[in-house]
């Protein structure tokens, strides 16, 4: 885990630059229009990264293979040494609004955790409220200690934030219970396992529904084609 100190250096650079930035001209120009928060997706990482680099109280570097090229779907697009060990940082933006965007691959992380590899998976999410202009506003969290604020289906197999509800918790200066690490891989599994559950119930109820519209399509004394509803062109 990344100790409070260094969690201090890390949220104070990253305020302090975007407090800087928010008011620089390629930042003006990327937030002009509509549909920003994908524009400022990869603006914002690359230069939050570059800065915790950049960063001499920090010891921060990127994952790679053997060869020692960089691995560009790590889980962490940083990681920051504390503790003797390096720690997964994924950086996230945003703007106001509420959606539930994709964090990890829940296989992933359990791998990491039971393979000894990580401790912790701390998301540092930058989010931009609107004023006269942008304001930073950050977060800086261990996922493994708010996992009541997630989302997860077994289909992408991704991890996704409820922001709403996790910003409300936060700002309202509320902190969640201490567990064990035992107990946050017992959580991670839990939530795999219903998502498993949900994903048989889902494919039982269209087989069933399936199995219907079967019975009354052989119980029909003709075939005839309607094509009500399509629509060709050319």
């Amino acid at each position: 885990m990344i100790d409070t100190q260094t969690q201090e250096i890390i949220y104070n650079a990253t305020n302090a630059f975007w407090n800087d930035h928010v008011a620089n001209e390629a930042f003006r120009d990327i937030t002009r229009g509509k549909e920003i928060g994908h524009r400022i997706a990869d603006f914002v990482d690359d230069r939050t990264t570059a800065n915790l680099l950049r960063e001499s109280a920090l010891t921060a570097k990127f994952e790679c293979n053997k060869k020692g090229q960089k691995i560009l779907r790590s889980m962490g697009d940083i990681w920051i040494k504390s503790n003797g060990i390096y720690n997964p940082v994924n950086i996230k933006t945003g703007v106001e609004t509420d959606k539930s965007p994709n964090i990890v691959s829940l296989t992933k992380l359990l791998k990491r955790l039971l393979g000894h590899q990580i401790d912790s998976y701390y998301l540092l999410i930058v989010k931009f409220i609107k004023s006269q202009q942008y304001q930073p506003r950050l977060y800086f969290f261990d996922l493994l200690d708010y996992l009541d604020f997630t989302n997860f289906d077994l289909g992408p197999g991704q991890m996704m934030l409820q922001e709403k509800k996790f910003y409300e918790y936060a700002d309202s200066g509320q902190k969640p219970p201490k567990l064990s690490l035992h107990d946050k891989v017992d959580k991670c599994v839990a939530i795999m396992h219903d998502a498993y559950e949900r994903l048989l119930k889902n494919r039982k109820t269209r087989i069933d529904e399936l199995t219907k519209q079967i019975s009354k399509f052989k119980k029909a004394n003709d075939f005839t084609v309607n094509q009500k509803g399509l629509f060709f062109h050319g």
